[in-house]
C-alpha cells in the first residue's frame, strides 16, 4: 500500500497538471491518475500467456484450475466453494471440480474390477491399460516392454 502511494506520488509530480486529480482516494489507478478499467486483466491476459509461451485460454478458465487443484490436494469442497464464492455447492462440484488424470484412471481400474469379478474373468489387465498405469510408475511387467506414451495431463485442468 506504501508502495503504491509512493508511486502515484511520484507520477502526480511527473504528470503535473496532466495527472487526473479525481480518484486521489483509490489505491489503484494507472499512472496518470485514471482508475484501472473493471475489464484490463481479461484483456491482458493473453498477452500475458503470448509472453511466456504459453497456449491461449480464457483469464475465467484458471478458476476451474484451481478448484480442481485444491481438490486433487485434499481440500475440502466446502472450503473450495467458499474460496471461489459459490452459494451452493453443487455449482461448485458440478461445473468447477474436475477430475485430474489419475482419479479417472483409478475410476476405471475399480469398474473394471467390478465388471470382470461379475463375469468370473481372472484380473488382467489390457496392454493400453498397462501402458497408462506404466505412465504413473504403478505397473511393471516384463511383457509390457513397449515405452508407455505420456498423457498430456494440462488438458485435464485445462491448462
Amino acid at each position: 500500500m506504501h508502495r503504491l502511494k509512493a508511486e502515484q506520488e511520484l507520477n502526480r509530480k511527473l504528470c503535473g497538471k496532466s495527472y487526473c486529480r479525481k480518484y486521489t482516494d483509490y489505491i489503484y489507478v494507472n499512472e496518470i491518475g485514471e482508475l484501472v478499467k473493471p475489464g484490463y486483466v481479461t484483456q491482458h491476459f493473453p498477452l500475458i500467456l503470448q509472453k511466456n509461451g504459453l497456449r491461449k485460454i480464457r483469464f475465467h478458465d484458471l478458476r476451474h484450475s484451481c478448484a480442481s487443484l485444491l481438490y486433487a490436494n485434499g481440500v475440502s469442497l466446502k472450503e473450495i466453494q467458499e474460496w471461489l464464492g459459490h452459494s451452493d455447492i453443487s455449482i461448485t462440484l458440478n461445473i468447477y471440480i474436475h477430475l485430474n488424470f489419475t482419479s479417472k484412471i483409478t475410476s476405471v481400474n475399480a469398474i473394471l474390477g467390478v465388471y470382470r469379478l461379475m463375469r468370473g474373468v481372472p484380473p488382467k489387465i489390457s496392454l493400453k491399460t498397462a501402458n497408462l498405469l506404466m505412465c504413473e510408475g504403478r505397473y511393471k511387467s516384463a511383457e509390457h516392454k513397449e515405452k508407455p506414451v505420456i498423457p498430456d495431463i494440462s488438458r485435464v485442468y485445462g491448462l
